[in-house]
């Protein structure tokens, strides 16, 4: 009887603890999923409504110029050689019929939430201290460090550039490659090997996806390294050497066709040592966001400033995991920096300086390691594996009240670029509409001040060039059509020197000087770029006619000193908003400077809103006027409700004088014309 209870007893309990832990496993994995979207979407979803801009526009064009094949044989001076990334990008083309900016970056986000599942599952797999024990609090700290690798890595402020940017789409790709490649290989030698298949297959599709992948027989030799039982180095080498072949094969190969691109870069030992600077403050990120304070408020340098601020609290953070875990085990703790150190080695040593500073998302790759290094100095500062007798409340609190910092600052710091990434898409949506409508009637399109970056106005790191580009060069305004619509575009930029300067960013207005006979042999219209706090606003400024409308002039102003006539003028309001539209003509051009003045007016005939300027938003003085040219001059005045009607004429720029004008013959009182209101819907 006894021996009967013993054999009915013993399977029960067993089971039943499998399973429990079996399906806590499932629900933490749930809530780290839903984590990691929720926290994707809150900073990064914005991008699926962001349009083409920045490098987007070489890629289209590049992508549409070459056949599948041509892809992998030729880079006809882009200057790179991701052929993979291409051939992703041009086979999304037929799902759509066209190049689709919301699908783009949909893949972006898709990628970088792949991403920080896979950087939370290794978290969990690289450190032999949780999940496998029967320790509750190694198994809680294995799970916190899953948590906070994943928050870590998506939140990484650094990642602000490559994830809505469809241009960073490879170091996207070739994180991801790299991260599985990294999970396959673990699994792979410990019995699975389908896994490492799937490994070897990562390492060659990550070659044609990015430079960075020729460091990752290096990445697995420091994971092989830093396992706390080694095997023998023979077999480390064999195992490495197996998965650095096709890097040694995609070698010359590389080479042979990007050198079509020019000489490479060769950065000075001082550009290295800058380099250097910048992945440091990556990797110290939790402090070296103090950098920003402190460089405009006692203007130090701001190297010397990330320097002093990230090594000394990289290297305690680096001797406090090294204490807290056991001997056999410290090496696994300095895997992620080797990590860092291998990732941002290529960047530091091959590229110049002033475009690693303005490019963060060559960070993306190194950033899988800085975001376990600080899960791990957290996780053991939360849940300590040598707990002290007094104050053990403290360090966690303390932990806590910074943790909280770091990510609240992450998080404020990505949706500011975000912010400035959605002032940028909103004047390119706009400048595609206007562009179409324009070309549509055999108008170009000229874009007055357009932004060519903005920027914020203070920056939040110590280094780097914060914000968001448009497009690379101002040889490119074409494509601002052209990759949205699939159709050639007519489009001009143009800088005028009237700027405001009381905005909460900075920005540089693409475009050169003005090229009035060019403009008016093309019937050009002009818009003017509004910028705001909250937004870009592409608002019309007229432009230039082929044939005058219809009937006579509605008044001439003339004098010994000019001979101007309004061919027509109109005003519509719409709540508070008068837009109003003139069409000059020039018979003899003025001999002084001369200029339009718009009141608006109540009932009782008190001002209430004005806008004096030249014609074309004040870009198109009648001193340009070509005799007989016809322009047409649009004008707003906001925040007029009161208004009744407009008065409007000419007067001199140097004592204010209004020119004498007449209408139908008849002289206008007050040398003014005056024009009614009439409701937008009525036009």
């Amino acid at each position: 009887m006894p021996q009967s209870e013993t054999i009915i007893a013993e399977p029960s309990p067993a089971r039943s603890e499998i399973t429990v832990a079996q399906l806590s496993d499932q629900v933490l994995w749930l809530c780290l999923g839903a984590l990691s979207l929720t926290l994707v979407l809150a900073v990064y979803g914005r991008a699926l409504a962001l349009p083409f801009f920045s490098d987007d526009f070489v890629h289209i064009g590049y992508m549409d110029a070459h056949t599948f094949a041509e892809l992998w044989q030729t880079i006809e001076g882009l200057g790179y050689y991701r052929p993979l990334t291409f051939t992703i990008w041009k086979a999304m083309y037929p799902l759509t019929d066209s190049h689709s900016a919301p699908l783009q970056h949909g893949l972006n986000l898709l990628l970088h939430f792949g991403n920080g599942l896979l950087v939370a599952w290794l978290a969990g797999r690289l450190w032999p201290d949780g999940g496998t024990e029967a320790d509750d609090a190694q198994r809680a700290r294995a799970w916190l460090r899953r948590f906070l690798s994943a928050a870590l890595f998506l939140l990484f402020p650094f990642s602000y550039q490559a994830v809505p940017w469809i241009g960073a789409l490879p170091h996207l790709l070739v994180t991801f490659l790299s991260l599985l490649a990294l999970a396959g290989y673990m699994l792979g030698w410990r019995g699975r090997r389908g896994w490492l298949a799937l490994s070897f297959c990562c390492a060659l599709l990550a070659l044609p996806t990015h430079e960075n992948a020729f460091i990752l027989p290096a990445l697995l030799a420091a994971y092989e390294l830093s396992r706390p039982r080694r095997n023998a180095f023979s077999r480390i080498a064999r195992r490495v050497l197996l998965w650095a072949i096709p890097a040694v094969a995609w070698l010359p190969f590389y080479f042979s066709v990007s050198s079509t691109a020019g000489a490479h870069l060769s950065p000075s030992s001082r550009q290295v040592l800058q380099n250097t600077l910048y992945a440091l403050q990556g990797a110290s990120y939790p402090v070296t966001w103090l950098g920003g304070f402190l460089v405009p408020r006692t203007g130090q340098n701001p190297f010397l400033v990330a320097a002093l601020l990230g090594l000394p609290v990289l290297i305690a953070a680096t001797l406090y995991l090294w204490r807290a875990v056991s001997a056999q085990r410290r090496l696994r703790t300095l895997f992620p920096l080797a990590w860092v150190i291998l990732a941002a080695l290529p960047t530091i040593l091959f590229l110049d300086a002033q475009y690693v500073l303005a490019g963060p998302r060559l960070l993306m790759l190194a950033s899988a390691g800085i975001a376990w290094f600080w899960a791990a100095v957290v996780a053991h500062l939360l849940i300590p594996i040598r707990h002290t007798p007094r104050r053990r409340w403290l360090r966690p609190a303390v932990t806590l009240f910074w943790l909280g910092l770091v990510l609240v600052h992450s998080i404020s710091f990505l949706r500011w670029r975000m912010h400035e990434h959605g002032l940028i898409g909103e004047a390119i949506d706009q400048a595609v509409v206007w562009a179409e409508g324009a070309n549509r009637a055999g108008r170009t399109a000229v874009f007055v001040n357009f932004p060519n970056w903005i920027a914020p106005s203070h920056t939040a790191y110590p280094l780097g060039t914060e914000g968001v580009v448009a497009f690379p060069r101002d040889t490119l305004p074409p494509l601002l059509a052209t990759a949205h619509t699939g159709r050639d575009a007519q489009v001009r930029l143009l800088r005028y020197a009237d700027i405001r300067s009381d905005l909460p960013y900075h920005f540089q207005p693409a475009g050169t000087g003005t090229d009035w006979p060019a403009f008016a042999a093309e019937h050009a219209v002009l818009v003017l770029t509004d910028y705001g706090p909250e937004h870009v606003r592409l608002v019309p400024a007229g432009g230039f006619l082929a044939t005058p409308p219809p009937g006579p002039p509605q008044a001439a102003f003339a004098a010994p000193i000019a001979a101007i006539n309004l061919l027509s003028a109109e005003a519509t309001r719409e709540g508070d908003t008068v837009s109003v539209r003139l069409v000059w003509q020039v018979l003899e051009e003025p001999q002084v400077e001369v200029t339009v003045f718009v009141h608006a007016v109540d009932e009782a005939g008190q001002l209430v809103g004005q806008v004096d300027a030249y014609p074309v938003g004040g870009t198109y003085p009648f001193t340009a006027f070509e005799p007989g040219q016809i322009v047409e001059d649009i004008r707003r005045l906001e925040g007029v409700r009161e208004a009744s009607s407009l008065r409007l004429g000419v007067y001199r720029r140097d004592d204010g004088e209004r020119l004498p004008g007449r209408q139908n013959g008849s002289p206008l009182p007050d040398d003014a014309v005056h024009l009614p209101l009439r409701p937008a819907s009525s036009r």
